[in-house]
């Protein structure tokens, strides 16, 4: 099993989405559907299907990797067609299809692991897209959310393990990114857009920051 935490999560029903994001469906619109024929996109820990029937109402070809066995229950259970398509795995190890993909989508997940596992990942999925295929990755955080300095005793190399203080207290392994360390990591693909939200809360008055960043990849 990938991660007993999300396990845990899907298995309680603390974490079922039922809405596309906005911001993922955002971009992948305005910045690559617009341009191109995509006709098979992959999913980087698809959770409970938050973005599947935006695919399908495309007549998108969707194919996922999941590391929650409940989380799949989920999904086939809405979309019992797509059964072949979702795979109980751990992509930062291995792609499990052989088939290369147009497009990948990241909402959230590669934030979850480690520096090396994520630079290690970026090779693996590079090898599993088209020539001019595109990896979006949303919401990585930020290192301009109060999180990354309310616990700096525990950060080490962009990564926070142990999480005490803020909004993403207790979260796990939590990853945090700059424009510049994401450039860095990415010199062999070419970034066609990057964007960088930041929010301040309001209320309740804790005056905390919550960053975090998105952008889009084409392979060379």
């Amino acid at each position: 099993m990938f991660s007993k935490r999300w396990e845990k999560s899907y298995k309680g029903k603390k974490q079922i989405s039922a809405w596309p994001w906005s911001d993922l469906i955002t971009l992948v619109s305005r910045y690559v559907l617009n341009k191109n024929k995509i006709k098979n996109v992959l999913e980087l820990g698809s959770g409970s299907g938050a973005n599947i029937r935006f695919f399908v109402e495309k007549k998108i070809n969707y194919f996922g990797i999941e590391g929650s066995k409940s989380a799949i229950k989920i999904i086939i259970k809405r979309f019992p067609k797509l059964k072949k398509n979702i795979f109980l795995g751990d992509f930062t190890k291995k792609i499990p299809f052989k088939k290369k993909f147009d497009l990948i989508i990241d909402r959230g997940s590669l934030t979850h692991i480690d520096h090396l596992s994520l630079i290690n990942t970026l090779n693996i999925l590079k090898k599993s897209l088209k020539k001019n295929g595109y990896l979006i990755c949303v919401d990585w955080f930020s290192k301009k959310d109060s999180a990354w300095k309310a616990n700096s005793k525990n950060k080490k190399n962009h990564i926070i393990t142990n999480i005490k203080k803020g909004n993403l207290k207790n979260v796990g392994t939590t990853h945090f990114s700059s424009f510049e360390s994401i450039k860095k990591i990415t010199k062999k693909w070419k970034m066609v857009y990057c964007e960088e939200k930041i929010k301040k809360v309001l209320l309740p008055k804790n005056k905390e920051l919550r960053g975090s960043l998105s952008f889009i990849l084409k392979n060379k």
